[in-house]
């Protein structure tokens, strides 16, 4: 059976320029993860269950093109998480990530991230070496070599 991590119940937690609808969702907004490891094969399944379409930046249920709204902002909608684009599952190998308590801030990295680069397309997805700290964005230069599959 699969491990299920929901994030939230209900969408909103990603936010949208004050100019959208209050009811947009961006395809950014992820629901659950599932994880399943097969040990016959030794192979570990990744889910990502997004509110609406994942990756449609705008919420206009087109994942393909830029809409209306945002481009009158000035900004794009990159088709198949395209340049700028990411999103990534973060894993401590290492199990050396400790935390923040008592005013002690959290300490430890993650050693693995599994998805796609703001440099690749949904073609490129796959695990690397994660070389980020604690809370630093999914950088292109936080991930380094690919993992074999």
């Amino acid at each position: 059976n699969a491990i299920v991590f929901e994030d939230r119940v209900d969408p909103g937690d990603v936010a949208l320029p004050a100019q959208f609808p209050t009811d947009t969702i961006s395809g950014f907004d992820i629901r659950a993860l599932y994880m399943l490891y097969d040990a016959d094969n030794d192979t570990m399944y990744v889910g990502i269950d997004c509110f609406t379409i994942c990756g449609d930046t705008d919420g206009d249920g087109d994942p393909g093109s830029t809409g209306e709204i945002l481009a009158g902002l000035g900004g794009t909608d990159e088709a198949d998480f395209g340049p700028g684009e990411s999103f990534g599952l973060l894993i401590d190998t290492d199990n050396d990530y400790v935390g923040a308590a008592g005013g002690t801030p959290a300490s430890g990295d993650f050693d693995v991230v599994i998805g796609v680069n703001e440099d690749g397309t949904v073609a490129n997805i796959g695990a690397f070496n994660y070389v980020g700290a604690i809370n630093e964005q999914l950088l292109f230069d936080t991930w380094t070599d690919q993992l074999p599959n």
